[in-house]
């Protein structure tokens, strides 16, 4: 009998993940813990918590921390009066932004972690579930990270990822630079031989900055169109201008911190500028004085990103070609589209 011929995607892709999700009984499943960032949003906290209490999970095999950013709405005792010891909360003296995602998510002894913004819910009861399927099915990948869906508009928030993956997996799922602060999944085992979030970055870029870090330790990140969050898009909490000033600062840095020469500073530039022109042109009130302060806090800080400089092989760059070129024509991919494109 002749030999099978393999297909031109069997030579290209890990035969680990040619693995389709098989289900697995509760006894099968293994521990994860689930975290919700929050800051002075009780109300959001609490419907997502409610909606915790309904996935398709063990019980016993759950945790769920409400990791909580000193709130000052009484957002640790009001989760305290309502869920009891069935959640814990993570009560920070002071408001660490985005990165306090790093106080569970490198410490978690289960072997998963997922990690939510406090006014996003997963889409159905089984999405964690199957999350968790998939991550046992395939062990090549470290994280999975989910879609978000605008619970208003029922948009699909930040368009089609897919178009900037590095590939597309027979289950339909991708393989690209992924990372959804409001919503991943880790396995422990990977994220925790990273540094996570990094600690300068309170907000802005933050998401990036990881994207980054995950590639350096060469931790592949899949993002599957079922895993969807439901998000009902609370009220920004920080200012329009500041978050420009910081994103502006910070992409700054990661492009120091993991980029070669000289390519670190043309990817430095186009995205300065880029922020600088699109400022102009929409005439956003404060947001070209926001952009100039990022950049020269960017320029000020980078001898202390300098030292702690860790550069991202070309090579490793070269496989997510299209997500690398997407940075100097798209400032970001939060493109609307209709659910289910």
């Amino acid at each position: 009998m002749p030999a099978r011929r393999q297909s031109f995607f069997s030579l290209i892709v890990p035969t680990s993940i040619h693995n389709r999700p098989k289900p697995l009984n509760d006894e099968a499943l293994p521990p994860i813990a689930i975290g919700l960032l929050s800051f002075n949003r009780r109300d959001e906290v609490l419907v997502t918590l409610e909606a915790l209490e309904r996935i398709d999970y063990p019980r016993s095999k759950v945790r769920i921390v409400v990791v909580d950013n000193a709130s000052s709405d009484g957002t640790a005792q009001a989760v305290r009066e309502r869920f009891g010891g069935d959640v814990e909360v993570l009560a920070l003296e002071e408001n660490a932004g985005a990165v306090a995602r790093n106080r569970l998510i490198l410490h978690a002894p289960e072997p998963y972690v997922f990690m939510f913004d406090e006014d996003c819910e997963p889409e159905s009861p089984r999405t964690l579930r199957d999350a968790v399927e998939f991550l046992e099915a395939n062990r090549y990948f470290g994280a999975v990270c989910f879609r978000s869906v605008n619970l208003y508009s029922q948009a699909l928030e930040f368009g089609n990822m897919g178009v900037f993956a590095r590939r597309r997996l027979r289950s339909g799922a991708y393989e690209g630079m992924f990372v959804l602060g409001a919503g991943m999944c880790f396995r422990s085992s990977a994220i925790q031989r990273t540094r996570g979030y990094d600690e300068r970055m309170f907000f802005g870029g933050e998401e990036y900055a990881l994207g980054l870090e995950l590639l350096y330790h060469d931790i592949p990140v899949a993002l599957d169109p079922c895993f969807t969050l439901i998000h009902r898009h609370a009220v920004r909490a920080i200012a329009a201008v500041r978050v420009l000033e910081a994103d502006t600062r910070n992409n700054i840095w990661c492009a120091f911190k993991f980029f070669p020469f000289p390519l670190a500073v043309v990817v430095a530039s186009v995205h300065t500028l880029r922020r600088l022109a699109t400022a102009a042109l929409r005439r956003r009130e404060g947001g070209v004085r926001a952009v100039l302060r990022g950049l020269r806090e960017g320029v000020g800080g980078l001898p202390g990103v300098m030292s702690t400089r860790t550069t991202i092989p070309v090579g490793r760059i070269a496989r997510h070609n299209r997500w690398f070129f997407q940075m100097f024509y798209a400032l970001r991919m939060r493109r609307s589209l209709p659910h289910g494109y």
